[in-house]
């Protein structure tokens, strides 16, 4: 397992290093930088260039992320905002809670909805219930996330008047935001539990288990239940990337204060280090996330947890 768990840790950090080089690159190569930002459409080009020397645009691309990296992988520094000239580090520390308590948030909606579709629909397989369920989820899974964020706010904030429409004041605030990003994920989760209880529900020991005269409530929590759901772990873990990646435009529709509100205000800014400090931080999060889901399986999974080491 140490063996395991080094060998994960080594590419981890190059699948860091990577996403830096084409993070640091494609910012780059798109047009403009933050002394044009900065100055504005009127500067000079004489002022334009003392701007950029003076937050050191004007090097080659090579040593711009020599330094970078140097500062990120030896001193954990993501360096300081070329537009408010604060620590990178401690603009995403302050933004970074809103952003995790949302997509945990969603993240538990979304295990609470998917596992109890995906039961009902297993349960009674074949029927009405089933196929309204099942038809539920398909809906869900293909309504785009701003269209059911606008809708949800439509109903629950400017007619009902039930929720709060933007802010992060109350915890009122995250009800709408967390529901937008928990309905694609929790469509999923349901499919898959569906499925996964099916096969289970036919197999041997599922059987052995009703033979030897066990109340079905505990074949289904004791037997049934645990051996679907690593598939189901796998899917949550990396859904929840996918959530903290989908957060930034939540976010922005609900002006909630998270990092993704910050990524969005520093592309349009050109301000590169916040975007590559949030970049790093979101992919670090990732990484650790499928670390934990890999010794979730070897848990649920003792032969999975073998053939890793």
């Amino acid at each position: 397992m140490t063996r395991h768990l080094a060998r994960r840790l080594a590419s981890t950090f190059v699948t860091l290093v990577v996403v830096s080089l084409v993070t640091f690159w494609a910012l780059d190569a798109t047009p403009g930088d933050a002394a044009s930002a900065l100055v504005g459409e009127n500067a000079s080009r004489a002022q334009l260039q003392a701007v950029r020397a003076e937050l050191g645009l004007d090097q080659s691309l090579f040593t711009r992320y020599a330094t970078f990296a140097t500062q990120v992988f030896t001193r954990g520094d993501l360096g300081r905002s070329l537009v408010s000239r604060r620590a990178v580090g401690a603009l995403v520390l302050e933004r970074l809670p809103y952003t995790l308590i949302l997509a945990f948030t969603a993240t538990f909606l979304a295990i609470i909805l998917g596992m109890t579709m995906g039961t009902l629909a297993a349960m009674r397989g074949g029927s009405w219930l089933d196929t309204g369920l099942m038809s539920g989820a398909a809906f869900m899974l293909a309504v785009p996330t701003f269209w059911s964020a606008l809708m949800l706010m439509l109903l629950f904030s400017l007619k009902l008047r039930w929720l709060p429409v933007v802010g992060a004041e109350t915890p009122w605030h995250l009800v709408l935001p967390a529901t937008t990003l928990a309905l694609p994920t929790g469509a999923v989760i349901a499919r898959l539990v569906r499925v996964s209880l099916l096969d289970v529900l036919g197999a041997d020991f599922v059987r052995t288990a009703h033979a030897k005269g066990i109340a079905p409530r505990d074949v289904l929590t004791r037997h049934t239940l645990r051996n679907s759901l690593i598939p189901v772990v796998t899917v949550v873990g990396l859904h929840l990337g996918h959530l903290l990646g989908g957060a930034f435009i939540v976010e922005t529709i609900f002006a909630l204060p998270g990092l993704g509100r910050l990524t969005v205000q520093a592309i349009f800014d050109r301000d590169a280090p916040v975007v590559l400090g949030a970049t790093l931080t979101v992919a670090a999060i990732y990484l650790a996330i499928n670390l934990l889901v890999d010794l979730a399986q070897g848990w649920l999974d003792p032969q999975v947890a073998h053939a890793a080491v």
